[in-house]
């Protein structure tokens, strides 16, 4: 299979959002591993055309001689067709004409968002439609102090000076009048606007207004690549973009993926996914752009910013690849299917969670299978959780309260998991009276097997969740030995399982990126695991409580450092003990609060002993999952240098409960740990100290602020939106599995 992308007038549409798009695409198929050719006198079995141009009929007709299925990505739209240059307006009727007769030709028709899918559609095109953004380089348009600084020294722009960028083509439908409007009214702030457009081709009042009619704070700094241009993105105080229409706004994305505070006009493509208030701020005229600009640049927005990067990480090139992937495939072998709304939206289900650790288990997947099975009750489903009995001397099946305990064999070099029993006949009886719906696996080990076959006997799809990043743990194997073996021997058995079920769940974008990496060819959706927010809340608890406990821990007096969570190797605890041994001469009222359980315990204490700071480090041992939030309020800064994390639970945990995150640097949990917001990020020991150090000496109000804007960020992993996004994937799994079932597909 291979596709012609094909992009007529190269050089007009360059410095456009279509040219950038052509560059997304291509990059994006080399990361999915599509075959493709910019060359029409090339071969190919697809055509994915992307303008509307004079010779885009002829394309489409040499494709159909050729055999070539033909997929239009319609990056056009009388809509944004009109206040664009002039005599536009008139020609927009005859330019809908056009389009209707050229996208009509298509096999399939791809467009950056459901509100220009919805746009296509009221032309009367019954052409199957697929939503796919134009998405973002991640790695390229990112958070970067260096090119902030190169931007800001291009502009000499002092530290304190404040800056609004905005980027587009010199047209009225960009919003470009208002932007001059809104920054008269903000003399003190700079507004720099790239992009240009040929003056010959745009109404004298757009002309007059880029060459002469606008006030001194005003840039119009033409067209920019490179490091001045993506550092505007970091170095500006926000990103500003009165767009009255767009398909998508690749430059929204752009300035979301650079984690800056994006400001945009309330209209209707930006619905479901801009937010305001959540990722964004939108408004509706000038005057609400100058006062929320004014906020903006005197930092009021940061926290959107997280949001902001989550949904362009959720448009990443690797996902927009793997989606074009699908549409070509369908198409090629001519099982393509317009995509619908799951079936029975109301539908109580019964669901099956098969998990190998489970309460009172503390780690990262017990904790997340626990969530999960509250959150999808509360909304009114039956849940059914299948794991190891706690007690591995235990021979026979314990169905109590939901859950259904298996037997099993403690691992004690796979950190305290149990190895259940692969089949139980009674187990099978009891699961296959309880009607189920859905399976849902959240482990690796024989617990899926017995999930894969339940599932084969009651014909229901599986989901699963992939809670570890396995290639950071294959030292509990190898000891050491053949370790890249067994890292390759990972990602083959992460590739097999995968594309084994109907549906993954990653908990974050980093995750996704491997399992595609990987070779993992079925659908991956990113759900955070939530959390209880209100649980965790100091609220919860009263000053006594909190004193007693930090008493009985011997705390009353001390500079609290808590780490929580499965002592194991990979956690990379022994880096905090160590930097105890410094931390304890500069100041000897910090400790180290260890709350948790594992293989590595014992060995973490004779470090303790062997830095000399066993007096310095508590032990707290195993926590009872209703107590993990009370053992939080034990503490004035949560702290792990942690590299192998495929969400961190813990520090959305510690968030909520009020605690400032000291976190080594790592890309999952990158809109978790804001530094200087939520906390601070540190690269090494001394970083490390000089950070915590700097928590430990900041102001109350300083600390109150990190506070504040820490609990901001954990409220948005609920449980409520945890379980509903859960939910919608159980549908659409379940209703892909019906129309299987029924011989459809």
């Amino acid at each position: 299979m291979k596709v012609l992308l094909y992009f007529e007038g190269i050089k007009v549409i360059s410095k456009s959002g279509v040219g950038k798009a052509m560059s997304h695409q291509m990059k994006a198929l080399d990361m999915a591993g599509v075959e493709y050719t910019t060359n029409p006198d090339d071969d190919f079995d697809i055509l994915h055309i992307n303008t509307v141009y004079a010779n885009s009929a002829n394309i489409i007709k040499k494709a159909r001689k050729k055999g070539a299925k033909v997929i239009y990505h319609a990056h056009t739209t009388m809509e944004d067709f009109k206040n664009s240059f002039l005599l536009s307006n008139a020609a927009a009727p005859v330019l809908k004409k056009i389009l209707v007769y050229l996208y009509s030709k298509s096999d399939a028709i791809i467009t950056p968002t459901p509100y220009t899918k919805k746009l296509i559609k009221s032309y009367g095109i019954s052409v199957p439609t697929f939503p796919i953004s134009n998405g973002i380089d991640i790695d390229r348009f990112k958070a970067d102090e260096r090119k902030a600084k190169a931007f800001r020294d291009y502009f000499n722009l002092k530290p304190e000076d404040k800056v609004v960028v905005a980027a587009g083509l010199w047209i009225k439908r960009k919003g470009i009048l208002d932007f001059v409007e809104v920054a008269r009214k903000l003399p003190d702030v700079t507004f720099i606007w790239f992009g240009e457009t040929p003056l010959y081709s745009i109404p004298a009042e757009i002309r007059n207004t880029v060459t002469k009619n606008h006030p001194d704070n005003v840039i119009f700094a033409g067209y920019m690549s490179g490091d001045v241009f993506e550092g505007a993105y970091t170095g500006a105080n926000a990103f500003f973009f009165p767009s009255y229409e767009e398909n998508e706004g690749i430059v929204v994305l752009e300035a979301l993926a650079s984690n800056q505070v994006t400001i945009v006009r309330d209209i209707p493509v930006y619905d479901p996914w801009l937010v305001d208030g959540v990722n964004c701020k939108k408004c509706t005229n000038n005057d609400e752009f100058a006062n929320v600009i004014r906020d903006a640049v005197n930092g009021k927005y940061a926290d959107l910013t997280i949001g902001g990067r989550q949904v362009a990480e959720q448009r990443a090139l690797s996902a927009i690849g793997q989606s074009l992937k699908k549409v070509y495939e369908g198409v090629y072998n001519g099982t393509l299917t317009a995509p619908k709304k799951a079936e029975n939206p109301d539908q109580k289900l019964n669901i099956a969670l098969f998990t190998d650790t489970y309460d009172p288990d503390i780690n990262g997947v017990a904790i997340s299978v626990e969530t999960l099975r509250q959150s999808l009750e509360k909304l009114g489903h039956n849940v059914y959780v299948i794991a190891p009995t706690e007690n591995t001397k235990l021979m026979g099946i314990i169905h109590d309260g939901g859950v259904l305990r298996i037997p099993g064999v403690r691992l004690k070099y796979l950190y305290g998991y149990r190895l259940s029993q692969p089949y139980s006949r009674k187990a099978q009886k009891i699961l296959s009276e309880l009607k189920l719906d859905v399976v849902h696996i959240h482990t690796e080990y024989t617990m899926r097997a017995f999930a894969s076959f339940i599932a084969k006997k009651l014909h229901i799809p599986i989901i699963y969740t992939y809670h570890t990043m396995y290639e950071d743990y294959t030292h509990y194997i190898t000891r050491g030995h053949f370790e890249k073996t067994a890292r390759k021997i990972v990602r083959w058995l992460s590739r097999v399982m995968g594309n084994t079920c109907a549906f993954l769940v990653a908990p974050t974008n980093k995750t996704k990126r491997a399992l595609i990496e990987y070779g993992v060819n079925k659908p991956i959706t990113v759900i955070p695991t939530g959390i209880d927010f209100s649980s965790f809340s100091s609220a919860s608890f009263s000053k006594e409580e909190i004193e007693n406990a930090r008493d009985r821990y011997g705390l009353s007096d001390k500079f609290v450092v808590i780490f929580l969570g499965r002592l194991a190797k990979e956690k990379n605890i022994d880096f905090l003990l160590k930097a105890m041994k410094k931390i304890s001469t500069i100041d000897e009222n910090i400790v180290l609060l260890i709350a948790g359980y594992g293989p590595y315990e014992e060995e973490l204490k004779a470090l303790a002993e062997e830095y000399n700071v066993a007096d310095k480090v508590i032990f707290a041992g195993k926590q009872n999952h209703e107590d993990v939030p009370l053992i939080y309020q034990c503490a004035d800064v949560f702290a792990s240098a942690s590299e192998s994390e495929t969400q961190g639970i813990t520090y959305i945990e510690a968030l909520a409960s009020g605690l400032p995150v000291l976190a080594k640097l790592d890309e999952c949990i990158e809109d978790i740990v804001i530094d200087g917001q939520t906390g601070y990020i540190f690269k090494d020991e001394d970083e490390y100290i000089e950070k915590l150090l700097k928590i430990k000496n900041s102001s109350l109000e300083e600390k109150q602020q990190l506070s504040e804007q820490g609990k901001a960020v954990a409220e948005k992993y609920s449980v409520e939106n945890f379980g509903k996004a859960i939910c919608e994937t159980y549908r659409e799994a379940i209703a892909q599995n019906n129309k299987k079932l029924e011989g459809k597909e």
